[in-house]
C-alpha cells in the first residue's frame, strides 16, 4: 500500500529538480529542512499527472488536518525515529552487552510505537482512503505472529535485565563488582533532606531520555562484563533475543513513515502560511476544465519569506491559451508568471497552495524559459542560447503543457525580437498549449486571441509600482516615458528647462 499513490495508480519519484526558474528550490529548502534522511525531494520533484492521484493525496492530508489524527501521526514518526536511532547505535557499538541492550531498547520502542499508533488511528476513524488502508495495514502487523512474538520476547528480556542490581566498590586503583548483600545504605533520602531547605516552589523535572547513544569506555565495558558473569542466565536470555530478532522492523513501515513525513510536509506549508495570516487552500485540479482561476494568490517562495507579499487574482478562461504580460521593469511581471507556475507544481503534488481559492488544469509538464546571464565558458551567445532552449521547449510541449517564457530575445534588436517572437507564438498556437509570456514587446500583447495582462503603477505617482497585474489592453505610456515625465526629462520638461 501507499499513502501517496492510489492502488493501481501511478508511482512517481524523480531525482531531477523542477524548473529552477520557479523558485521551488527555495520552497523545498524551507519545507524539507530537517528531513534529509527520508529523501523527500524525489517526491517533491515529481508532480502527479492524474486527477485521481492528486485527490488521493489531498484526502489523506485533509484527514491529517484533524488534530487527533495529526498528533497520532507525529508520535508515530517520532517513535520510528527513535527506533532508527537506537538501531544505529546497536550497529555501531563494539561491546556486545551494549549492542544487545540497544537492540532490545529499539524493539521495545518499535512494538510500543506501532501498537499505539494502530490503536489510536483506528480510534479516530480516518475517512481518507490512504489512512483507512494504513489503519488496516497496522492492525494486520500488530496482530501478526511475528509482531506479537517480538513483543513477548522483548518484554521477557526487559523483565530479566530490568531487575539487575550490583554493587561497586571503588578504591584508588581497583573497582570491584559484586552482588548486593541487601545491607547497603540508601542515601537518596538523606540527600533529599539536605537539599530540602533550598527548595522554592514546585520543581520541574529535568530528567529526560536521550536518543543519542555513545559507546562504552573501557571501564564501563569491564564493569558490564563482570555484571554479566554475576547474572549469566539473564544475559544469555538477552543474547538469545538479539540473535532471534536482529532484523525486526517491517520494511513496509519504513516506506510508510517516509510517505507520512511527506504528507506532513504538505500540511506544514499551510501551517506556515496561516501563521503569517496568509490564506492557504486546497486547489481544484482538472484534466478537462482548462480554466486557470486564482484568488488572492501569492508566489510560494515569496509568501514563505514575507508576510507582506502582494496578492494577485488570475482568471483565464478555458479557451484563453496565450497570455502576454507587459508593464514596467521590476513591476512584478516575472514574479506573477513564476507564481502561476509554482502554484501549478504544488497543486500537482497534492499540496495546499497560497491562495484563497484555486482552480487549475493539471498539466503534463511545466516548461520554462527565463533569461540567464551570459556564461563566458559557454561559446553560445545569448540569442543562440535563447533559440536552443526554446527549441527544446517547443519540441516537448503538448496541448496539456504549461509554458512560461520570460523576456525572450532581449539581446537582439526590437525588430528581430518581434519577428522571432511572432514565429514562436505561431508554434505555441499550433501546439495548443497554455502559455504565459512576460515580454517588453507590447505589440505581442495586441495579437488577436492573446490575453493582455499589465503590471500596474500607482495612478497618483507613476514612478511607484504596485506589483499588481491586471487584465487590460496594452499600450499607454511606456515605463521609460513615465520615468522621463517623473524626472522632468520628457519633451515638454526639456523645453521648459532649455527655454531662455
Amino acid at each position: 500500500m501507499s499513502l501517496l499513490h492510489p492502488p493501481g495508480g501511478e508511482v512517481t519519484g524523480s531525482d531531477a529538480a523542477p524548473p529552477p526558474d520557479l523558485g521551488l528550490d527555495r520552497v523545498a529548502a524551507a519545507l524539507l529542512a530537517g528531513r534529509g534522511e527520508f529523501h523527500l525531494d524525489a517526491w517533491f520533484n515529481a508532480p502527479l499527472r492524474t486527477v485521481e492521484a492528486v485527490e488521493y493525496r489531498q484526502e489523506a492530508m485533509r484527514d491529517l488536518e484533524r488534530p487527533a489524527v495529526r498528533h497520532a501521526a507525529r508520535e508515530f514518526t517520532a517513535g520510528l525515529g527513535g527506533v532508527r536511532s537506537r538501531l544505529g547505535g546497536a550497529r555501531s557499538f563494539e561491546h556486545p552487552v551494549q549492542r544487545n541492550a540497544a537492540l532490545l531498547d529499539a524493539a521495545l520502542t518499535y512494538t510500543g510505537t506501532v501498537a499505539t499508533f494502530a490503536e489510536r488511528l483506528s480510534g479516530v476513524h480516518p475517512t481518507s482512503r490512504a489512512l483507512t488502508a494504513l489503519a488496516d495495514h497496522l492492525e494486520r502487523i500488530a496482530t501478526s505472529p511475528a509482531f506479537t512474538g517480538l513483543a513477548e520476547d522483548a518484554a521477557e528480556a526487559r523483565a530479566a535485565v530490568a531487575g539487575i542490581t550490583y554493587r561497586l566498590h571503588l578504591s584508588t586503583d581497583r573497582v570491584q563488582v559484586s552482588v548486593p548483600t541487601g545491607q547497603e545504605t540508601d542515601y537518596s533520602a538523606v540527600i533529599d533532606a539536605v537539599f530540602e531547605r533550598f527548595r522554592e516552589g514546585s520543581i520541574r523535572s529535568h530528567v529526560g531520555r536521550t536518543t543519542e547513544h555513545t559507546g562504552m569506555n573501557h571501564l564501563e565495558a569491564a564493569i558490564a562484563e563482570r555484571v554479566a558473569t554475576l547474572y549469566p542466565d539473564r544475559f544469555d536470555l538477552l543474547d538469545r533475543f538479539a540473535a532471534r530478532h536482529r532484523d525486526f522492523v517491517d520494511p513496509s513501515l519504513l516506506t510508510l513513515d517516509a510517505e507520512l513525513q511527506f504528507l506532513l510536509v504538505g500540511l506544514s506549508l499551510a501551517d506556515r502560511l496561516r501563521a503569517m495570516s496568509l490564506p492557504a487552500c486546497w486547489p481544484v485540479v482538472s484534466r478537462t476544465d482548462r480554466t486557470i482561476e486564482l484568488v488572492a494568490a501569492r508566489d510560494p517562495a515569496l509568501a514563505l519569506a514575507h508576510r507582506d507579499a502582494v496578492a494577485n487574482d488570475v482568471l483565464l478562461a478555458a479557451g484563453e491559451r496565450i497570455a502576454v504580460i507587459t508593464g514596467p521593469n521590476q513591476g512584478g511581471k516575472t514574479t506573477f508568471a513564476r507564481m502561476i507556475g509554482a502554484i501549478t507544481h504544488l497543486a500537482a503534488l497534492g499540496f495546499p497552495v497560497p491562495a484563497e481559492r484555486a482552480r487549475l488544469p493539471l498539466p503534463d509538464a511545466v516548461l520554462t524559459h527565463f533569461g540567464r546571464a551570459e556564461d563566458l565558458a559557454d561559446l553560445r551567445g545569448a540569442l543562440e542560447d535563447d533559440l536552443v532552449r526554446l527549441r527544446d521547449i517547443l519540441d516537448a510541449a503538448t496541448a496539456d503543457s504549461l509554458v512560461i517564457l520570460n523576456e525572450l530575445f532581449s539581446s537582439t534588436t526590437v525588430a528581430d525580437a518581434e519577428q522571432l517572437s511572432r514565429a514562436t507564438l505561431e508554434r505555441l498556437v499550433e501546439r495548443g498549449c497554455r502559455c504565459l509570456w512576460v515580454t517588453f514587446l507590447t505589440e505581442l500583447a495586441e495579437t488577436p486571441g492573446v490575453v493582455s495582462l499589465v503590471s500596474q503603477v500607482d495612478p497618483d505617482d507613476p514612478g511607484v509600482r504596485t506589483f499588481r497585474v491586471l487584465r487590460q489592453d496594452p499600450g499607454g505610456p511606456t515605463w521609460a516615458e513615465t520615468l522621463a515625465v517623473a524626472a522632468g526629462l520628457d519633451r515638454a520638461g526639456l523645453r521648459r528647462r532649455l527655454s531662455p
